[in-house]
């Protein structure tokens, strides 16, 4: 009886380990900050075209946090806009952006003024993410690895 019982717990436990990948929802998941958390800060969604791709606002908690559900056929990549109100400038509203890629949505995004220089300087120089990261290397002498 023992045997059975330890047999149908492992092969539960199997089922369940397996079943917890299916649980899990996809969403861009990160932090905006910058020299601290910046609370109820507006995060949308845009393509790199300017238009929003995942309707609505996300604000962020009082650690900065946030996350995005991730609908089903988003293209990526995906820019961050971050917005937010400046605490000492009255009627003054502020952002930050950062560029997400779909090999990285599911890890924890930046969103920060590292990221937002980033982002400009793509748009500026009219590359790819690839591409930028890999002059930014180059620029800095930061061998791959």
């Amino acid at each position: 009886m023992k045997k059975y019982s330890l047999f149908f717990l492992l092969v539960l436990l199997i089922f369940v380990t397996g079943c917890v990948g299916l649980l899990r929802t996809n969403a861009i998941k990160g932090t905006v900050f910058a020299d601290e958390y910046i609370e109820n800060a507006i995060v949308k969604v845009f393509d790199l075209d300017g238009n929003q791709v995942i309707e609505g606002e996300f604000e962020t908690d009082n650690y900065g946090r946030f996350s995005i559900p991730i609908p089903t056929g988003l293209k990526f990549p995906v820019i961050l806009l971050a917005s937010f109100d400046i605490p000492e400038e009255q009627e003054r509203t502020d952002a930050l952006a950062s560029v997400v890629e779909e090999s990285f949505y599911s890890e924890q995004i930046l969103v920060n003024p590292v990221t937002s220089v980033f982002t400009a300087y793509m748009f500026r120089m009219e590359t790819s993410y690839a591409e930028a990261i890999s002059q930014v290397r180059e620029a800095l002498n930061v061998p791959l690895r």
